[in-house]
């Protein structure tokens, strides 16, 4: 590994499922350009090899990190690097995760739900579970199975000590405006919503199945009660502004909503045509 470059920071985006990450991937587009951005999956310590290779090609023009990955990433790099995050009510996040696979049967993970009742997806070993938990804690050790306070307390002491940020999905419009001004963004966050689940409201869900989800994700509930605390003090370091920038913010972003919906369907129609070209090809 090349000797750290003080001076260079990255940016690392640990996108959990269903946290609103693809909508701030796609607020991410605009602060930080395609060649400046390198995506990566999984358990990051597996990827090691895929990942140096990707990022040693090209570092000097990557500035931000993102994807479905786990923590640790800072181990492979020659910089300075800022994880941000969103962790999500853990409740809301597995029935979001139902009902948006439930609704798309080409994704890659619609077999996890697949013929299943809500309660029977929720009763299963799905690793879904406590996923926020798992995927901020990172570094898998088998081991820990049977001993899920370790890893807990790993979650914990890793947003604590290394992230700038970390974002609630139900505070979404503050979140971005905290990460504007951490990272120094120059241009507005402004979003539309991606890959909404239309999931039901939760208190039509029996409560016999809200209570399994909140036994079946103990962890997250905790890391998420924890990470509202790590929220607040956030929002208590901002100065007196900052009550009157998330208003604007608001303001504007809802004057956005009919430019943005044009964007994205004109770029889901270029993605599907230049889909269907390679099929042809």
């Amino acid at each position: 590994m090349n000797r750290q470059d003080k001076k260079k920071s990255v940016v690392v985006f640990i996108h959990i499922p269903k946290t609103a990450g693809t909508t701030l991937s796609d607020v991410l587009k605009h602060q930080y350009r395609k060649k400046n951005t390198l995506i990566i999956h999984g358990n990051i310590e597996e990827k090691e090899a895929e990942f140096k290779e990707k990022y040693y090609a090209d570092r000097n023009q990557i500035y931000l990190i993102k994807g479905h990955m786990t923590f640790g990433v800072h181990q492979f790099l020659d910089c300075h690097c800022k994880y941000i995050t969103f962790v999500r009510n853990p409740i809301d996040r597995i029935l979001s995760v139902y009902y948006y696979l439930s609704k798309n049967q080409r994704h890659p993970q619609y077999h996890l739900v697949k013929g299943k009742t809500l309660e029977e997806f929720v009763s299963s070993n799905t690793a879904h579970h406590n996923g926020q938990t798992r995927f901020i804690a990172g570094r898998y050790d088998p081991r820990e199975r049977w001993q899920p306070a370790n890893l807990l307390d790993r979650a914990k002491k890793n947003l604590q000590e290394n992230f700038v940020i970390v974002g609630l999905t139900e505070r979404f419009d503050e979140t971005l405006i905290v990460l504007k001004r951490k990272l120094e963004w120059s241009n507005m966050p402004f979003y539309v919503k991606q890959n909404k689940s239309n999931k039901p409201a939760t208190e039509t869900i029996a409560k016999s199945t809200l209570t399994l989800i909140k036994n079946r994700n103990s962890l997250d509930v905790e890391l998420y009660r924890y990470a509202k605390e790590i929220f607040e003090t956030q929002l208590n370091r901002q100065n007196d502004c900052f009550e009157d920038e998330l208003r604007k913010f608001s303001w504007l972003n809802k004057i956005y909503q009919p430019m943005g919906n044009t964007y994205s369907m004109s770029r889901f129609f270029v993605l599907k045509i230049k889909k269907s070209i390679m099929q042809i090809g």
